[in-house]
């Protein structure tokens, strides 16, 4: 300036990370209870790093929904629990500066996404008793009765009263 003041003159190097990150699922494994493990890639071509990934799962006759499940960018797998049904899940990338994949949309499936079926744990059978020579009109019948429950039924309960004739049907 004209009092003769100087300053240092000072640089800076900037990175502009123009480029979208990218994420897949690879692989998906239904296990025992709706356990299910997922294997994963993502990268980002650009400096910023792939900060986030997001799970999202469409369901038949659905629309695609972001899940609540924590999924780590540098560890390539994850474990999580499903409700037992059929399902398309896709991941989503967020690098550190924001800069996202593009959510998914419709029921196209793209490269990436993988079809998995969670099926429910098979019901427990529990029998509720028997009843022998039950004196009915025209004879007498044999009951066996039975429940049968899972953790995919809530607390809803299935039973079923199986009758059987010996006779060719002339009694029950």
């Amino acid at each position: 300036d004209s009092s003769g003041n100087q300053s240092e003159i000072l640089s800076a190097i900037a990175a502009v990370d123009m480029e979208t990150p990218e994420a897949s699922v690879t692989q998906a494994v239904a296990g025992e209870n709706g356990g299910v493990e997922i294997r994963y890639e993502a990268v980002d071509r650009g400096p910023a790093g792939v900060a986030a990934l997001e799970l999202w799962a469409l369901a038949k006759g659905d629309v695609w929904k972001k899940l609540d499940v924590e999924i780590k960018p540098s560890e390539k797998k994850a474990t999580l629990t499903m409700n037992p049904g059929r399902y398309w899940l896709s991941l989503v990338a967020v690098d550190a500066t924001g800069s996202r994949e593009a959510e998914p949309k419709t029921a196209e499936v793209k490269f990436g996404e993988v079809e998995l079926c969670v099926k429910p744990q098979a019901p427990i059978i529990t029998s509720r008793g028997l009843e022998f020579d039950k004196v009915v009109k025209g004879g007498s019948k044999n009951i066996l009765h039975w429940e049968a429950t899972s953790s995919f039924m809530g607390e809803n309960h299935a039973g079923v009263c199986l009758e059987f004739s010996d006779d060719g049907g002339q009694s029950w």
